[in-house]
């Protein structure tokens, strides 16, 4: 995902850099905040099992795209 860096940053804001690398990405639609709980109770026992990936424990984050839909990313090895 590309974001314009030279973009002014809105008062009351503040700007954060991601570092690149590998992510998975969960999606999660609904009434928040359960939404996002629901989605890292998704995420841990997705770990938890053998899931082919392994967690880097670097950066996560979460985008909130609007009042009910949220992508978590999570940093993989």
């Amino acid at each position: 995902m590309a974001v314009d860096t030279s973009a002014q940053t809105p008062d009351g804001l503040v700007r954060v850099s991601i570092p690149a690398g590998p992510y998975l990405l969960f999606d999660a639609e609904g009434d928040m905040p359960n939404a996002v709980i629901d989605t890292w109770k998704e995420i841990w026992s997705y770990f938890l099992k053998s899931s082919g990936h392994v967690r880097a424990y670097t950066t996560d984050f979460e985008l909130h795209r609007g009042p009910k839909a949220v992508g978590i990313y999570i940093s993989v090895k």
